[in-house]
């Protein structure tokens, strides 16, 4: 099967499930981007963990009355692939993901994203 062929993931709806069903599940499909490790000379998209490249002279982000946010990840979004994507991004600039869980939301599995 190729990777992303929306060809062979009709196929394998329709033999594995009823047509009604494979139909259903095939309207929920999205395309999608997928993560590598850059090597040699990729300039990579998307840049999981570490420190952030903020602007000089940014303070660190923090969530008011909760403190200090976590980096999670950047996205270079003039890197991606927005052509292929079915949801709305900026052509230029950097999104940075980030989150701050304390202990009680840990504990209840909740998170809550600022963007």
């Amino acid at each position: 099967m190729t990777h992303g062929s929306r060809d062979a993931f009709r196929s394998l709806a329709l033999r594995h499930l009823p047509p009604d069903d494979a139909e259903k599940w095939l309207g929920l499909l999205r395309p999608g981007a997928r993560l590598r490790v850059a090597t040699g000379a990729d300039v990579p998209a998307v840049r999981l963990g570490g420190l952030p490249a903020l602007p000089a002279g940014s303070p660190w982000p923090v969530w008011d009355g909760h403190g200090p946010l976590s980096f999670i990840a950047s996205v270079d979004c003039a890197r991606l692939p927005t052509a292929a994507l079915d949801i709305g991004l900026p052509e230029s600039g950097t999104l940075l993901l980030r989150r701050r869980s304390e202990r009680r939301l840990r504990d209840s599995g909740r998170t809550r994203w600022c963007h």
